[in-house]
């Protein structure tokens, strides 16, 4: 494993994480005897109220106005999560790790992710506001393999070779003192470029059991049990989300390609 650091606990730190991440014991890089179990699970169709970057403060939660939040429509999805093992040392928090799907890496996606993943500092240099009350890493932290802790090179126009990875979505959290001395907890998530290889050798012995589609709201008993990699390599690009933004205009005919930025 590569690009990391480690300290006397061998716990493994990328150098991007912000005070507050590393306060909540929140790593960038998932440590070397870390295991997963992989969980299909489906997320129904409702209306979702979505939480502004403001934080979470446990002596005030109930006070909270509801100017600060916004509700969306979710239309619903399945998806394949891949959960800490039970047993599994945690010398971190535990990161329960959502496969967004197949992509391929465009010199576009690295400007809207760099506009995106903006620090408070970077947000003065674009001469635009900040996304939120707390400061997270960058769109550097978009490029680090969780796994293995290398950079995604960020591609060019013309550039010919094939920048395909894995989409992860990865969640954060971090504790900071604000206003006098409460503590405050951040949470975001973020995508995570990963390696092919990376991906194949986490996902190597992990098995799902699958049934069939439910027929006449009926769910059949008869199941299998397939091999991870089968079941998303079967599932293409877009991994399992359902009713999905459409094929973007670079690759219309490509099954197995999905340009990152549409999965967000």
């Amino acid at each position: 494993m590569t690009g990391h650091q480690a300290n006397n606990t061998s716990t493994l730190w990328s150098g991007l994480e912000t005070p507050g991440m590393k306060e909540a014991k929140c790593s960038l890089l998932i440590q070397e005897d870390g295991a997963f179990d992989p969980r299909i699970k489906s997320l129904p169709k409702q209306r979702v109220l979505v939480y502004q970057d403001r934080g979470y403060n446990p002596a005030t939660s109930g006070g909270n106005s509801h100017d600060e939040n916004f509700y969306v429509d979710f239309t619903g999805c399945t998806i394949l999560q891949l959960e800490p093992a039970p047993g599994t040392p945690q010398r971190t928090m535990p990161i329960t790790l959502t496969v967004g799907g197949r992509c391929t890496f465009t010199p576009e996606n690295f400007q809207d992710f760099r506009v995106m993943m903006r620090t408070k500092e970077q947000s003065e240099e674009m001469n635009i506001a900040p996304n939120g009350n707390f400061d997270w890493p960058d769109v550097q932290s978009l490029l680090l393999c969780p796994l293995c802790g290398r950079k995604a090179e960020v591609p060019e126009e013309g550039d010919e070779d094939d920048h395909e990875y894995w989409l992860l979505f990865y969640p954060l959290l971090q504790i900071t003192v604000m206003r006098g001395s409460q503590m405050t907890l951040g949470t975001r998530t973020i995508c995570r470029l990963t390696c092919l290889d990376c991906m194949e050798d986490l996902l190597e012995g992990m098995t799902l059991k699958v049934r069939p589609a439910a027929m006449e709201n009926k769910r059949p008993k008869l199941s299998f049990t397939l091999p991870a990699s089968e079941v998303l390599t079967e599932a293409g690009s877009a991994a399992f989300l359902e009713d999905g933004p459409p094929r973007p205009e670079t690759h219309p005919h490509v099954e197995d390609i999905l340009d990152a930025w549409t999965l967000y």
